[in-house]
Parts: structure tokens; sequence; C-alpha cells
């Protein structure tokens, strides 16, 4: 199954929801590291083979970020960034 790290922008209901349906969810918020850099970010989703969630729209730069060099993102990419349109 697949597992998730959440970008500290991400609403605690997404995360909540997404462990609400068996996803196993780690969540930068809680495991104190506020504030860490993009590079590290990846860097513990690329370690732990998690797929990042966030709405920093440099993590779908393919250049910064190719393909090959991680589990995967997702760039949440809505607006507004309502919690009902994002679930």
């Amino acid at each position: 199954m697949t597992s998730f790290l959440t970008d500290e922008n991400i609403p605690p209901a997404l995360a909540e929801f997404l462990w609400q349906k068996g996803f196993d969810v780690k969540e930068a918020r809680k495991v104190g590291i506020p504030g860490i850099s993009d590079s590290r970010m990846i860097e513990l989703a690329r370690r732990e083979e998690r797929v990042l969630v966030t709405f920093d729209r440099h993590f779908a730069n393919i250049l910064l970020y190719p393909l090959d060099s991680h589990y995967g993102i997702i760039r949440i990419c809505i607006y507004p960034p309502l919690l009902p349109d994002i679930i």
C-alpha cells in the first residue's frame, strides 16, 4: 500500500482522511520538523519510500525533482483550496 508524507502546508483533515482510508500517513507538522527545507522534505520522503503530498508548486518541476528520483509527488493545485474539494 502507498505511504504518504504530508507537507506542513497540508490540512490535518486531509491526512486524517487518507489515514481513515487505510493509508500509512506521516505528517511533517506532527513529527517535529516544522520549517524543514524542501531538500530535507523530499529526502525524508525518499528515505521512507513515501509519496510527498504538498501545495508547493516547485515540487512539480521535473527538472528539480526528476521522476526517477523519488517515490512520487502529489502537488495539489485547487483554487480556492477548500477542504471538501481537496478531499
